[in-house]
């Protein structure tokens, strides 16, 4: 074997430190990364957590709003129901109305032919006044 000399072992020497170094820096690099993406993994985990909170939230107001939609929805179907009852007692009052107003045009009637008949009952009762009257005027003369 040749023996190597003092500039060639500084030389490979050299090198190995020269390859150190690189392996340091991409060492160093690498740790600085690793660093970074810890803090990038903290800060997702943060956000996570705060999505998580959020949809929590969305959920919370989410079910809310179903009740107070499914609360209106019985409101409306209520209200729909009294309208319809409504309807359903307007058309029996204006059934009732026409009758009534037929029974008010019947009694009216009625009315105008008691009257004539009161008027005719009246005027036979004069008759008979003055009948009576002139009977008495006869018996007494």
């Amino acid at each position: 074997m040749a023996k190597k000399t003092v500039k060639d072992i500084h030389g490979e020497l050299e090198s190995i430190v020269n390859i150190l170094n690189s392996d340091v820096i991409k060492a160093l690099d690498i740790k600085e990364a690793k660093k970074s993406l810890e803090k990038k993994v903290r800060q997702l985990i943060n956000e996570e957590i705060e999505l998580k909170e959020v949809v929590d939230n969305l959920k919370t107001t989410r079910d809310k709003l179903s009740s107070e939609l499914n609360n209106k929805e019985t409101e409306i179907k209520d209200l729909q129901d009294k309208i319809g009852a409504l309807k359903n007692d307007r058309s029996q009052l204006e059934s009732a109305r026409l009758v009534l107003s037929e029974q008010i045009k019947n009694l009216k009637i009625e009315k105008a032919q008691m009257n004539k008949s009161l008027e005719k009952t009246n005027d036979l009762l004069v008759m008979l006044k003055n009948e009576i009257t002139q009977f008495d005027e006869e018996i007494k003369s």
